[in-house]
């Protein structure tokens, strides 16, 4: 009973992400204007006030430490916790459960849904969230006159990117620093490994994000380029589509030597009509995977970055079952 629990839970979650991950290639609406966050003077803020410009072409002034910030996407809550902000966050979207501590706070909606009552009952002094919000929700907290500041990362670097501009609108430019100087030092330890692979070595890898329709990561998508820099080729590569839905008989045809499964249903994969004689089923190197280091775009990427390093490469980082070492993400090759 547990387990099928939390099959719904962790399936709720997928699908959540994955409808997310399908509107990342909406534009939403530039705004142009410019607004000034309430709050204390940050510490070491300079009296010249430099605007930060977000997602949606809004301007904002950082002169302020936010004292009352709400997050509105998962991966901007694991932004937030990991800049030092987890005290200052007073209110979080569906499915913000890293760090634990991050499930103890109010939530507000989701991506699609916002409780404008319950969020402007927390008084927040600045909202943030992910470009994939609708528009219609972030000009309705807007109209409100709520502070929002939308981000857009897309990719690793983009992500390093986002901490650093959340690092200045918050005052925690130092911790910023720091912590993109150490991820950007972890990803290099994993280009240093892999960059000079030929591609006899890269293993073929297929990401199944859903099953039904059967859905991958494609080009342009972050994941996508994370399978590149952890060695492996993405069969998927040239789909032409960030999120392509695929048939099996196509998979079949591509015959992957690595499976990854975020929905963590080796049962029912290895049971499909062909996939039994795929390299990666034959050879067993199917694995099921916790999904949040590899979809969620904040801080943890770089852990679901060297878990697929781990899997693809065992014989380069060791034992790929192994847990990153700031992630909850584990690899099963029962």
């Amino acid at each position: 009973m547990f387990e099928r629990r939390e099959r719904r839970l962790h399936g709720a979650r997928v699908r959540c992400w994955f409808t997310i991950a399908m509107l990342i290639v909406l534009t939403v609406t530039a705004l142009g204007v410019v607004v000034r966050v309430p709050g204390t003077v940050a510490a070491g803020a300079s009296s010249a006030a430099v605007e930060i410009q977000d997602a949606t072409g809004t301007k904002m002034v950082p002169t302020t430490a936010p004292r009352r910030i709400v997050a509105l996407a998962p991966s901007v809550t694991e932004m937030l916790y990991a800049l030092g902000l987890g005290p200052q966050v007073v209110g979080v979207a569906a499915f913000s459960d890293y760090p634990p501590e991050a499930k103890e706070k109010p939530v507000v909606g989701d991506a699609f849904a916002i409780n404008y009552e319950a969020l402007l009952a927390l008084r927040p002094e600045l909202v943030i969230a992910d470009e994939n919000l609708q528009a219609k929700a972030i000009q309705e907290l807007r109209r409100l006159g709520v502070s929002v500041f939308v981000v857009a990362p897309h990719s690793l670097e983009e992500v390093l990117a986002t901490l650093t501009t959340l690092g200045r609108l918050t005052g925690r430019e130092a911790e910023a620093r720091q912590l993109v100087a150490g991820l950007e030092q972890r990803i290099a330890a994993v280009r240093e490994k892999t960059a000079k692979l030929p591609a006899s070595r890269r293993p073929r890898v297929f990401v199944e994000i859903w099953n039904d329709p059967l859905m991958t990561a494609g080009p342009g998508s972050f994941i996508d380029e994370l399978i590149g820099l952890a060695g492996g080729q993405n069969i998927a590569a040239g789909t032409g589509q960030a999120w392509p839905q695929v048939n099996p008989e196509w998979v079949v045809a591509q015959n992957p030597e690595v499976l990854i499964l975020t929905l963590r249903n080796r049962q029912e994969v290895v049971k499909r009509p062909g996939w039994s004689a795929l390299a990666a089923v034959r050879q067993d190197r199917v694995y099921e995977v916790v999904p949040d280091p590899l979809v969620r775009t904040g801080p943890r990427l770089v852990d679901g970055l060297e878990q697929l390093a781990r899997l693809l490469h065992p014989e380069l980082f060791g034992d790929g079952n192994a847990p990153p070492a700031q992630g909850r993400a584990k690899g099963t090759n029962p």
